[in-house]
């Protein structure tokens, strides 16, 4: 993932230099060349009545000494320059210069100047020099400023610094002195000096931090509005006058979350007033509107201030657009409308750690139950959080997020309950102890997973067997959950070729037969392709053996927006996720919606009706060439986006039609249905008619089935854990089952896959007439004499359904043997209750059973093959 966090330091004026109140400070400037002792350059003057008194140096003698006379300085040059002046303790040599400026008494001054040791060995003693201000060269009033340090045995010049505070009669001493003095009084010194200074001291007025302006930006700190779900960051400028080096932060509280910046002691070494900009993100808004962003500088009050009341300012943020694109991508919103939020659902995440204080996927349901069932996994993060979160976090929080305002992320079920388990150390934390794959599933079944999403590529075996479907562990055992337990499993389509450089067919779990295969999109950002495109960096089938994946496509796979680990940083939700572990939590999010609805609306909530529905609201996109969506016969779905986009409209729209009996149905719905096999001829068939459409119309349709597989619970606890397997069983293998679209009668349409347990059709512009979907059993050595399958259809136009005599008892126009066939499904016996609702139609005399009087009823109202029913025949 990207990093969260940018800071740019801009500043934009400083403080003024001050000036120096001794004039030619270095010796400089001298009137002319002279050779002798005890001569100084002006305006420097002598102060002691000792002759010849302090002496200038010059590297070249061209005024007052050569460094090496008497063996004083010898091999020494100027700090500054050429020239420099030293004076003898022992009288002493005092000099001095007379101000200019006079000195401001209180006020505090700083002198400063380089000193250096003479060489000579009689001379060669620490010393400095006194500072005093005098009324003249024959002083009679003075006064005692301090003292610069002595010098050290050192071959160097040494700075040194003194601060004073002028006295009260300084405007009446107007003469600075130098006297020389030695640190051993019984030792003479002859210190050099050079470079001297006097500088007043600013006065340090109070500091004070205030808010120039707030703006949102990019990255870059350009100013941007931001649209919903897109990232920004917040900006300020501020203003902080007479600065000192205390560290401070910077608050900004965004939508009601507090960041804290790391501590900064911008503005420090400088004096007067200066500018700043702090740059800090990011963030996002879930949906458009006005949100409010507060910066406050020095959040902790380090800084004693003259005005701590323009440290804080408000900005109204205003973002525009909707909802974040992927959620209006597959109507997620609409979706909780119709279907629901989740309610008395749960749902399980096997993956990394997935952190449960987060406050959009903490507290209770609507029925105040707590929304986390059980967790197995480390609790070592920040306040019980855990560690190797950042996963998990992101991808179940579009499922379960439930944000406090409109400006936090809602997921698709946000009253959902769930169940998490870690079992891949996703951030390679030393030290992390994780749970066998096996153990994290038999978790989440113990605990009540209804809907388990498996964001993650894993098995053991061999690599054919993954690529294949058939490793024990992950791939059998994802579709014995579904197969066995009635758990919707719900994978990714991994993306391996990200990283090879190559199409890979997709590996377990998403190899798998009975699970729902989700893919992703490229982006569908404004700087995405400008069109809906499977995702160019994901597996793909056809598998090794054949078969299509995958099943659909959940959403985009770049850039994509989730809640985020660093909540407790004051960033709840990030922008920059990729992968199908973001595009499929909206399948998941699906399959939870419609859990929901079915339990309280009396819908099936078997996994092949939910799969098949969710699969047929499939709208086709792009292949990642920007080529269409194709597909054949043998091959059903597109290899790169299977059905297409998940779409919650019509998932609404065929589930809420209610499951529906083989016969005449509506132009929307599903069945959950069982075809017989080939017992008598003709083979077994199950025949949907959907009537007379007036066309054109679009009609898509799948069919699903299960692959059998089978637990083996080694240790026989009752628990799925690490020392079992799975299996298929040769005698009850994989039906194969095919899917008709018949016009008057005529095979128009089909799909026949022989390796894939769903089967597609989806047509365009179908023309009037009169259409059926037929479910036709393939015998296949192993698969026993039937199967149950489900069926959904979409058909968008309009159909008439002609009339229906009472036996004719699959509606198909006779009462024929497929009547026939119907009743034996339905024969219950005298006096036991028809519990099929599909059978009350077989319940001819009305009893509530079905038996041999409503097969002699049949017997009499028999028409035969080709030709019509009587539709007043009653027996």
């Amino acid at each position: 993932m990207k990093s969260r966090n940018v800071v740019v330091i801009g500043l934009m004026s400083a403080g003024v230099a001050q000036a120096n109140l001794i004039v030619n400070g270095s010796f400089e400037d001298i009137e002319g060349p002279a050779y002798e002792q005890g001569i100084l350059p002006p305006p420097w003057v002598q102060v002691s009545s000792v002759l010849p008194n302090a002496d200038t140096y010059s590297n070249d003698g061209s005024y007052g000494l050569y460094p090496d006379d008497l063996g004083n300085f010898s091999g020494v040059t100027a700090f500054d320059g050429i020239r420099w002046v030293a004076g003898w303790s022992q009288h002493p040599e005092s000099f001095g210069q007379y101000l200019n400026t006079p000195l401001t008494p209180g006020r505090q001054y700083e002198i400063s100047a380089h000193l250096i040791q003479a060489k000579r060995s009689d001379l060669d003693n620490p010393g400095g020099y006194k500072l005093l201000l005098v009324d003249g060269v024959l002083p009679t009033a003075s006064a005692v400023l301090g003292t610069l340090a002595p010098t050290t045995d050192s071959d160097s010049w040494e700075p040194r610094t003194m601060t004073f505070t002028a006295p009260a009669n300084a405007a009446s001493l107007p003469l600075l002195v130098f006297e020389p003095y030695a640190s051993e009084p019984s030792a003479w010194a002859y210190p050099g000096i050079d470079s001297v200074s006097l500088m007043l001291v600013p006065e340090q007025a109070e500091p004070n931090l205030t808010v120039t302006s707030i703006n949102i930006t990019d990255g870059d700190g350009s100013p941007i509005t931001p649209v919903a779900g897109q990232g920004f960051y917040v900006r300020v400028d501020f203003q902080y006058d007479n600065p000192v080096c205390s560290p401070y932060r910077i608050r900004r509280v965004v939508n009601g979350w507090e960041n804290l910046s790391v501590p900064i002691s911008w503005g420090c070494d400088h004096t007067g007033s200066t500018l700043w900009s702090h740059l800090w993100g990011r963030w996002l808004m879930h949906h458009g509107g006005t949100y409010s962003v507060t910066v406050t500088l020095d959040a902790d009050n380090a800084i004693a201030e003259t005005n701590e009341a323009d440290n804080t300012a408000t900005l109204d943020l205003t973002v525009q657009g909707d909802v974040t694109p992927e959620w209006a991508l597959v109507g997620a919103e609409r979706g909780m409308e119709l279907l629901g939020d989740g309610t008395d659902v749960i749902v399980g995440t096997m993956d990394d750690a997935l952190d449960f204080n987060h406050p959009w996927l903490a507290g209770n349901d609507s029925h105040g139950r707590p929304r986390l069932v059980a967790a197995a996994q480390n609790t070592l993060g920040p306040g019980g959080s855990p560690l190797n979160a950042g996963h998990a976090t992101a991808v179940m929080g579009i499922v379960l997020a439930r944000g406090a305002n409109p400006g936090d992320i809602t997921g698709l079920a946000p009253d959902a309950r769930y169940i998490t388990a870690e079992f891949i150390n996703r951030a390679n934390i030393q030290g992390l102890q994780e749970r066998d794959v096996l153990d994290a599933a038999g978790f989440l079944v113990a605990n009540g997973a209804e809907v388990i999403n498996m964001p993650w590529t894993w098995y053991y075996g061999t690599p054919e067997e993954s690529l294949t479907g058939e490793c024990s562990v992950t791939a059998i055992m994802a579709d014995y959950l579904s197969y066995g337990r009635n758990i919707v499993c719900v994978t990714a389509v991994n993306e391996y070729t990200a990283f090879l450089g190559a199409p890979v067919p997709p590996t377990a779990p998403a190899s798998a037969r009975n699970v729902v295969a989700a893919g992703g999109l490229e982006s569908i950002r404004p700087d995405g392709p400008g069109d809906l495109r499977a995702w160019s960096l994901q597996d793909h089938g056809p598998t090794v053996d054949g078969r299509c994946k995958p099943d659909l496509l959940g959403n985009a796979a770049e850039s994509s927006v989730g809640p985020a680990a660093s909540w407790q940083e004051g960033f709840p939700a990030g922008d920059d996720y990729w992968g199908n572990s973001v595009a499929m939590p909206f399948v998941t999010g699906a399959v939870a919606q419609m859990l929901d609805y079915g339990k309280h609306h009396g819908q099936s909530t078997d996994h092949r009706v939910i799969k098949a529905i969710i699969m047929n609201s499939g709208r086709h996109a792009l292949r990642s060439d920007g080529s269409a969506w194709s597909n054949s016969p043998t091959h059903p779905l597109d290899d790169e986006q299977g059905t297409g986009i998940l779409d919650l409209q019509r998932v609404y729209d065929m589930y809420s039609a209610g499951m529906q009996c083989a016969g005449q149905v509506p132009t929307r719905g599903y069945a959950l249905d069982r075809v017989l096999g080939n017992t008598q001829p003709p083979p077994g068939r199950v025949v949907y008619r959907l009537g007379n459409v007036i066309g054109p119309a679009d009609l898509d349709v799948t069919l699903v089935w299960d692959r059998p597989a089978f637990w083996n619970d080694a240790n026989r606890n009752g628990i799925i854990d690490a020392s079992d397997s799975f299996y298929t069983d040769p005698n009850d293998t994989q039906d194969n089952l095919d899917l008709v679209l018949l016009k008057e009668g005529a095979e128009i349409a089909a799909s026949r896959s022989t390796v894939d347990n769903v089967e597609y059709i989806s047509m365009r512009g179908l023309p009037s007439g009169s259409y059926a979907l037929l479910v036709d059993w393939m015998d296949v050595p192993g698969a026993g004499n039937g199967e149950t399958f489900a069926l959904a259809w979409y058909l968008k136009g309009t159909t008439t359904l002609p009339p229906v005599a009472p036996a004719d008892l699959d509606q198909s126009g006779r009462v024929d043997f497929g009547d026939v066939q119907y009743f034996n499904r339905c024969a219950s016996g005298p006096a036991i209750p028809v519990t099929d609702g599909c059978c009350e139609r077989a319940d001819l005399d009305h009893d509530a059973d079905v038996d041999q009087d409503d097969f002699g009823i049949l017997q009499r109202c028999y028409s035969g093959a080709g030709r019509p029913a009587d539709p007043n025949c009653v027996g």
